[in-house]
Parts: C-alpha cells; sequence; structure tokens
C-alpha cells in the first residue's frame, strides 16, 4: 500500500485530533514523540513495529534539577518508566502543575489519549528509561482489545503492575518485528491495556493525599533525609492530620513513609555516586542519613537488587 493511501485511511484518534504526519510504515523514533524538553538529553533509543502496536524506549539522562520532557503522540499510547536512577519521576499535563494522578509508586502507567501532551518530571534524578507503547494504524489493526484502547481517555500516575511488568519485559525484548516472543508479548501488552482501561475511571475525587498535598509531603521527606520521619509533621506539610494521613500515604506510594524515607536516601546516594564514582561510600551513607556503611548497603541491596559496589560497576 502506498503510503498516502495509509496516512488517507488513517483513523483521527480521540477529541477530535487530525491525523498526524508520522508515518505509520516505520517504527517510532524520538523526534516523532519528544515536542519539548529542559535539562534531560535521551542517550539512546530502541524502537519496533508490530503493526498492531509500537514500542519506543527511550534512555534518559537529567542534566539539571528538576529536568522534564514533553511527549505527544498522534495515537492513543501509554508511558511507564522501568528503572528510575536518583530519583522519583512523574507524568504531567502542565509543566508547573502537580501530576493529576493517584499514586506515584512503583509500576506506576500513565494512560495518554491522541493529541494530548505529557510531560515526564522529575525534581531530582540522573538517569532514567521510559517505555512508550502506541496503539498501531487503524489499517493493519487485527486485535480485539484496540476499539476500547482507542476510546480511552487521558489518565496519569496510575498503578498497573500487569501493564508496567509487560512493559518491563518490552524493554528488553529484541528490536526485530519477526520475533516470535516480541509478537506475543505486543499481544499481551493490548490486553494488559485493554483490561486497565476497562477499569480506568477519574482519579477519587474523595483523595486527600494527591497532587500538591502529595507532593509537599514526598518534598518534605526528601529535605528531611537525614532525620527520623515524624508522622506529626509530615501530615502538617501535606495539609491534613496525622489519623488523615498514614494510610492514605500507603494507598499514594505503595510504601510507609519510612519505607519511602529510606528509597529516597537510596536514591540520593545513588546520585552521589554517579556524580563522583569515586568518592566514599561511608561518608554518602552518612550525608543520606544512614547510621552506617553497612546499613546503607543492605538497604541499598533490598531496594535495588545488587550491591552498591555491583550497581556502580554496571555503569562505568
Amino acid at each position: 500500500m502506498a503510503r498516502s493511501a495509509v496516512r488517507r485511511r488513517r483513523r483521527t484518534w480521540g477529541r477530535g485530533v487530525a491525523p498526524s504526519s508520522i508515518d505509520v510504515t516505520r517504527p517510532l523514533t524520538a523526534s516523532d514523540i519528544v515536542r519539548r524538553r529542559a535539562g534531560v538529553e535521551i542517550t539512546a533509543a530502541t524502537s519496533s513495529d508490530w503493526g498492531n502496536f509500537s514500542r519506543l524506549v527511550l534512555e534518559l539522562r537529567w542534566i539539571t534539577e528538576p529536568g522534564w520532557i514533553e511527549f505527544e503522540l498522534d495515537r492513543p499510547g501509554f508511558f511507564t518508566m522501568v528503572e528510575e536512577v536518583g530519583g522519583r519521576c512523574d507524568f504531567r499535563s502542565e509543566i508547573g502543575r502537580c501530576y493529576e494522578g493517584d499514586y506515584i509508586g512503583a509500576e506506576h502507567v500513565s494512560l495518554v489519549a491522541a493529541g494530548a501532551p505529557v510531560i515526564a518530571h522529575a525534581y531530582e534524578m540522573r538517569r532514567a528509561t521510559v517505555v512508550c507503547g502506541v496503539l498501531g494504524s487503524d489499517d493493519r489493526l487485527d486485535d480485539d482489545a484496540a476499539p476500547a484502547i482507542a476510546r480511552s481517555p487521558t489518565r496519569l500516575m496510575m498503578k498497573s503492575r500487569p501493564l508496567h511488568d509487560c512493559a518491563r519485559l518490552f524493554a528488553r525484548t529484541a528490536a526485530d518485528p519477526e520475533d516470535v516472543f516480541g509478537r506475543a508479548l505486543s499481544h499481551s501488552v493490548l490486553v494488559a491495556w485493554a483490561m486497565e482501561v476497562g477499569q480506568a475511571t477519574s482519579p477519587p475525587s474523595g483523595l486527600a493525599l494527591a497532587g500538591e498535598p502529595l507532593r509537599a509531603a514526598l518534598a518534605f521527606i526528601r529535605n528531611e533525609l537525614d532525620a527520623p520521619i515524624r508522622l506529626a509533621e509530615l501530615a502538617a506539610a501535606a495539609g491534613l492530620t496525622p489519623a488523615q494521613f498514614g494510610g492514605q500515604f500507603l494507598e499514594a506510594t505503595g510504601l510507609t513513609p519510612q519505607a519511602w524515607q529510606m528509597d529516597a536516601r537510596v536514591r540520593n546516594v545513588q546520585r552521589l555516586m554517579i556524580d563522583d564514582p569515586a568518592g566514599s561510600l561511608a561518608e554518602y551513607a552518612a550525608l543520606c542519613g544512614f547510621a552506617d556503611q553497612s546499613h546503607f548497603s543492605r538497604v541499598f541491596l533490598k531496594i535495588v537488587g545488587v550491591s552498591p559496589t555491583e550497581w556502580l560497576n554496571r555503569r562505568r
């Protein structure tokens, strides 16, 4: 089929968005979807197209704090972080506006309607791997999940372990579109995606710890890494009572405040290790609130999965 014919047959996806000039006969590239960025550079990109689904994996490096990168898709898609080094990232619709979603912990996924901007933003970060999945063009779709996905609205920062796990596998899958495993996984992604669309609703209106209050609580933790967490102070930073705060923090992040602080301490040490690999781990551990290097190493292994030395050696 001629390329012009493909473009003529392309559906206008969602909310009256005009057909894009992206050529659906080739895999996505970063230039297709990146609109603006500040303090973030793309160090690597891998893309593949399975007809009913396209995948783009971007390796990002933060060079300022905060930093952000804005994306826009011509077809329905999703974004998820499969690795975050040195910080935590959120997806938002506007640069100066805190994310509107209701979850910022591990395994967060953002569903994005065609033509809707989405911004990956981080206050403190060094490196991250983001997976973008995009629904295929309508003249090649043969999956029952596609119509539901095409109608889905934007929803940022929602928890979806099935879709996140599929995306994480995709980040490590061969780029060859003829790869049998890749084709099977692309179908699994669409199924998981359609399931989330069917369950997704607007973020709970009664959730007090979301958006700006949650951002304030997380900022408080970042600024108090070397001090014990006091629930009353943390709740006050979010404008809530301790009774309101405790359970909602767990719901919004998947971690207790104490566990989130430990996670933030580890990510802070990661930044120091990347900035100065020859530095002292004992000094870094003390700066970030750990009792000693042994304590730091145990927590790092639990959170990251490898020892600090092994983790650093893999990045040299």
